[in-house]
């Protein structure tokens, strides 16, 4: 019984030593990216008069589960037969060192083949990648999460030069959801969405801030907006969501081109 006792008390101090370095690591972290400014960068697209439905069509989004669940919600215009959403065999990507060699299901096909041979095939006018929930966020390693994101922007960039590239923010996730996977938190996604803001700006790409229309007062994914288990929003987060991309329609990194006025209401000519 006493055997029992002393690993029953070892294991807690070490769950306790465990989250006290956790904890410490996050708040290194929090201190160290703390004065980078998203709203403020000069990649974070701003409000913009409505782009429209015809805009949101032309948009590919590239990414996880919360990718995804766009189509399996229904939000998207043609529902859950939306080809606009490219992903892994399982539903999801990961973030990873191979994420250049990546595969994705082509949804016109449900074939399987390499990004790059989809990019190469349908250059996507607009490419919104949503990456890092799983593997990057968990882990939170700056230099590898930059590395890999950079690795597959070049990817895009080598296999469709006329696609323009949006890098969407890490969307939060509930309270409840933070609680269950404790590897995950909001805090960790806003550090994640400050690497992201701040590599765009070295790279001369886009930012979409959408996690901001979609916290709380806590920073948290509001119950109301997300799925069942929280890791995500549900039709009514992703129709806020795209409300949110139409009103912060794509334009030209400052310096790059001349800025033009916004589409017209449903426009057949997108270029803003």
């Amino acid at each position: 019984m006493k055997k029992i006792t002393k690993v029953i008390i070892f294991s807690l101090l070490a769950a306790l030593l465990l989250s006290i370095i956790a904890a410490v690591s996050l708040s290194a972290l929090i201190e160290k990216d703390k004065d980078f400014d998203i709203s403020s960068s000069q990649a974070t697209l701003k409000s913009t008069p409505d782009y429209g439905q015809n805009y949101l069509n032309n948009l590919i989004f590239l990414g996880d589960f919360t990718s995804q669940n766009m189509v399996t919600s229904g939000a998207l215009a043609d529902g859950v037969d939306s080809n606009q959403v490219w992903t892994g065999k399982d539903g999801t990507l990961c973030l990873d060192y191979n994420i250049d060699k990546a595969t994705i299901i082509l949804p016109e096909t449900d074939e399987e083949m390499l990004l790059t041979q989809a990019l190469q095939e349908k250059k996507p006018r607009y490419l919104v990648i949503t990456l890092g929930l799983e593997n990057g966020v968990p882990y939170c390693d700056k230099d590898a999460f930059c590395e890999y994101y950079i690795k597959l922007i070049d990817t895009v960039k080598e296999s469709s030069p006329s696609t323009k590239i949006i890098i969407q923010s890490i969307l939060p996730v509930t309270a409840k959801f933070q609680r269950k996977n404790s590897a995950i938190s909001n805090d960790k996604i806003d550090i994640c969405n400050k690497w992201l803001c701040e590599l765009a700006q070295d790279m001369n790409i886009r930012y979409l801030n959408t996690a901001e229309s979609l916290k709380d007062s806590s920073g948290n994914l509001p119950r109301k907006y997300a799925s069942e288990d929280g890791g995500s929003p549900n039709v009514e987060g992703y129709k806020i969501m795209l409300e949110y991309i139409r009103t912060h329609g794509y334009k030209e990194y400052p310096g790059t081109s001349k800025p033009t006025e916004a589409p017209t209401e449903h426009p057949t000519e997108l270029e803003p």
